[in-house]
């Protein structure tokens, strides 16, 4: 319990509308001050009176705002609402207790004795004592910092639960907080809210998934009631008083409903809730500022019976469909597990899921269960018990991963005993089966590194990586817990064993030397900072796909999760790992990262990336511009001689290569070389197009405004900043001049549109010229290149739908080599 606040205590005084926090400078009125020693001279009375009249004016300046304009023609009416607003900013400061600052108790009992006879000249005229108090809390909160309102709560709390228990004053500024928190919280609420109720439309595709969405009113109100100075309230209070404003948010929501078609979406969202987060709700009983919730406790009440009803149905219609099959030979039987496995068994599971929902919603809910449904349970307990024989189940292998556990789960939740060996027998196979694939795959990776290649090692890992995602994804779907990173590495640590399980002695012991070695060592902090500057965001690294850095981060991984399967090896065999080591020569780590990934370090620590995907700003401000031209077609308009194409298309045709795709995969140049006079060349290139675009003109029209240089401008502008791929070995982003080269391929995507392949390759670079650091600054001075030696290549695709809409159908890859020219010698 929060100790009592002592009569007498010291107390050094703060401002309200400051928070010190580390730093001993702030402001007040205006002024600059200085935190420093109390001096014994000034009466801590004092003190709080210079606080009262700092927020005196402020109290002035809101009466306005919350007296009626005929009480306030009274002159002692308006003086008593003044001077209480000041004792009020004193004693709400007396109160507070948090970071360098004592709640003062003996000013606090002063000021709440004297608060009723300062508040008589307004008391008396009709305005009542705590609404007094609440309105003129509320005006200080608002001027105040979250910091200052938790240490106003922290010292309320504290008066509240000594002698002060009960303090009609005290109350009042409890209840001022927690309007506060109800008034911004249902603002804060209405946006979360929304999504729950939408997601309502995606719970048949993701069961529980309005659940999730409604966990975030949670978080939203635990942010709120932060914000409001109850940041460390108990963990169990807290919970209640965020459910309490989540109540509040239904309340408003259902008030204003006109009529029960604008009530229905709220009431389906509550439906789909869990049984226990109804019943929480239900039962709630802690209010704030004294606001109650009636309506939205019927909207959940008749959830609760709702819900009841609905599982009732849900299994006495499924009961007699599972009851149907009894008559039927399984040969004979189009919906039974022989011919129809997938939707019988998904049945089975149905109902399991269903009977175990509706014993928990009645034992939770104090409701009776149905004697209708314990009696049709009984007789599809025993029908299922002689119905499930292993001549049925023959086609579980038909069911995914998913479905099969569902369909064991469904027989334990019925208390079937039938079938369950099959199942379990099937989720084992299975589970062997892909670690016996991540096995197989990793063994060319493993062999590789125990001869020393420590290239193909990296590769062969990659290519295993899908092999354990998939291993990891069956084993979930097949009920194991996965939860968390920790849970995840345990599983990708069990992987790495069995692929041990096949290697022989010397193999292991030599995949123990290179492990254990340097340069084993220098490739994991190698790895693990570059993934950590791809993955640390920041201007200088949107250039980069962070999916890169993902990607070494697991090499990380492999390489200490291989040391530790291949230590447990060993020591299960009782064999001896040999001296840490390379046999042969050692690779170079930077040298092999640099051609493994395209990524280098420079002297400082920056990255480089020589080859990849283009990170978000390429991604991004490739497919803003190409939005752009599709948003204004007037940019490129109509050919005057060509119509049926623009006039970017035409201009480019003759100066870039244009191709068609052919069934064989080659490529047919749409301009055709061999006619003589430029103007038919053109008109039977754009005859070719309109042709691979079915004679849809809206479509060509559109295809060939995206098929000229206009549509790398995206490209083009981010080389101008500084988050450019392009870069010089010091890290300098920029682009490059040189002679340029483009290549345009068109073919159908089977479905009336078409796929635009965009290739672009500038060689003999003459120059670099670095990006602008900043907004206001030009190109750098140019950095002269080997124009042999460097050369930058690019490329991505479009989808053009036949509906017209535009899509990336391939991010922006891109390569480069850019090798500077040696310096000039000023004497030769």
């Amino acid at each position: 319990m929060p100790p009592a606040i002592q009569p007498g205590a010291s107390m050094h005084g703060i401002a309200l509308r400051h928070d010190f926090q580390q730093s001993p400078v702030g402001q007040l009125g205006g002024r600059q001050i200085q935190q420093g020693q109390a001096q014994p001279a000034r009466s801590a009375g004092r003190v709080l009176s210079d606080i009262g009249r700092g927020i005196q004016s402020l109290a002035s300046r809101a009466l306005n705002a919350v007296t009626p304009h005929g009480v306030r023609s009274g002159s002692k009416f308006r003086a008593g609402l003044k001077e209480s607003g000041a004792q009020l900013g004193e004693l709400l400061g007396a109160l507070s207790h948090g970071r360098g600052h004592m709640a003062d108790g003996a000013t606090a009992l002063r000021l709440l004795q004297a608060l009723p006879t300062t508040a008589r000249p307004a008391t008396s005229r009709g305005l009542a004592y705590a609404d007094l108090i609440e309105q003129r809390t509320a005006v200080h909160l608002a001027n105040m910092s979250p910091a200052q309102r938790e240490a106003l709560h922290a010292g309320l709390a504290m008066a509240e639960n000594s002698a002060l228990k009960g303090d009609p004053t005290l109350a009042a500024v409890r209840r001022a907080m927690e309007q506060g928190a109800v008034e911004a919280a249902v603002a804060a609420l209405r946006e979360p809210l929304d999504l729950a109720i939408s997601m309502v439309a995606e719970e048949a595709a993701d069961k529980g998934i309005t659940g999730r969405a409604f966990q975030e009113l949670y978080n939203t109100a635990r942010e709120v009631l932060e914000q409001q100075g109850f940041r460390n309230v108990p963990r169990d209070e807290l919970r209640h008083m965020q459910r309490a404003l989540v109540l509040q948010a239904l309340e408003q929501r259902t008030s204003q409903a006109q009529d029960a078609g604008e009530l229905e979406p709220l009431a389906s969202m509550v439906n789909k809730l869990p049984t226990r987060e109804l019943h929480a709700l239900m039962n709630e009983t802690r209010q704030l500022a004294g606001h109650d919730a009636t309506t939205a406790s019927f909207v959940v009440m008749g959830a609760i019976g709702l819900r009841a009803e609905q599982l009732e149905q849900t299994l006495t219609t499924g009961f007699a469909a599972l009851l149907s099959h009894a008559g039927l030979a399984p040969e004979d039987d189009p919906g039974g597990p022989l011919h129809s496995p997938q939707a019988y068994m998904r049945q089975v599971a149905e109902m399991g899921q269903a009977l175990a929902e509706l014993r928990e919603h009645s034992e939770v809910h104090d409701l009776r269960f149905p004697e209708a449904v314990n009696a049709a349970h009984a007789r599809v307990l025993a029908h299922l018990e002689d119905y499930l024989t292993p001549d049925h189940l023959l086609q579980l292998s038909e069911l995914n991963s998913s479905q099969l556990h569902a369909f064991g789960q469904g027989l334990r939740a019925l208390g079937v005993q039938a079938g369950q060996a099959q199942v379990a027998a099937d989720a084992n196979r299975r589970r062997e089966e892909v670690l016996s694939a991540y096995a197989q795959g990793a063994q060319a990776a493993l062999t590789a590194l125990a001869t020393g290649n420590l290239a193909a090692c990296l590769q062969g890992l990659a290519r295993a990586q899908p092999l354990g995602d998939e291993a990891l994804q069956v084993h979930m779907n097949l009920g194991m817990k996965a939860e968390g990173a920790d849970e995840i590495m345990d599983f990708r640590a069990r992987l790495m064993e069995r692929a041990m399980q096949e290697m022989d002695t010397p193999a292991l012991q030599a995949l123990s030397q290179r492990l254990n070695s340097q340069v084993m060592e220098e490739l994991a902090s190698e790895l693990s900072n570059s993934a950590s500057l791809l993955l640390s965001g920041g201007q200088s690294t949107e250039a980069f796909d962070p999916r890169l850095g993902a990607t070494m981060f697991d090499r990380v991984t492999d390489i200490h999760l291989l040391r530790e399967a291949v230590g447990n090896a060993l020591q299960a065999r009782e064999l001896v790992a040999g001296e840490p080591g390379w046999a042969g020569q050692a690779p170079q780590v930077r040298e092999l990262l640099l051609a493994q990934y395209g990524v280098a370090l420079t002297p400082d620590d920056r990255l480089v990336v020589r080859f990849g995907r283009g990170g978000p700003a390429v991604q991004d401000a490739l497919k803003a511009n190409i939005d752009a031209m599709v948003a204004r077609p007037q940019t490129d308009p109509p050919h005057d001689v060509h119509g049926q194409v623009t006039a970017g298309f035409i201009k480019d045709l003759p100066r870039a290569r244009y191709a068609i795709a052919t069934d064989g995969g080659q490529a047919r140049e749409l301009l055709d070389a061999g006619v003589a006079d430029a103007n038919a060349r053109m008109a039977g290139a754009v005859a070719q197009l309109r042709a691979l675009a079915g004679n849809n003109d809206a479509l060509l029209m559109l295809a060939t405004r995206l098929a000229n240089q206009n549509v790398q401008a995206g490209m083009q502008a981010v080389m101008l900043t500084q988050s450019s791929p392009l870069r010089l070995d010091d890290g300098t982003p920029g682009r490059v001049m040189g002679v340029e080269h483009n290549d345009y391929r068109f073919e159908s995507d089977g479905e009336g549109g078409l796929l635009l392949t965009v290739k672009h390759e500038t060689s003999n670079i003459s120059m670099f010229f670095p990006a602008p650091r900043n907004a206001s600054e030009g190109l750098g001075a140019p950095v002269l290149m080997q124009p042999e030696q460097s050369r930058v290549q690019y490329r991505f695709a479009l989808h053009i739908g036949a509906d017209l809409s535009v899509r990336m159908h391939e991010p922006l890859e891109y390569s480069y080599e850019l090798v500077p020219a040696p310096p000039q010698d000023e004497n030769p």
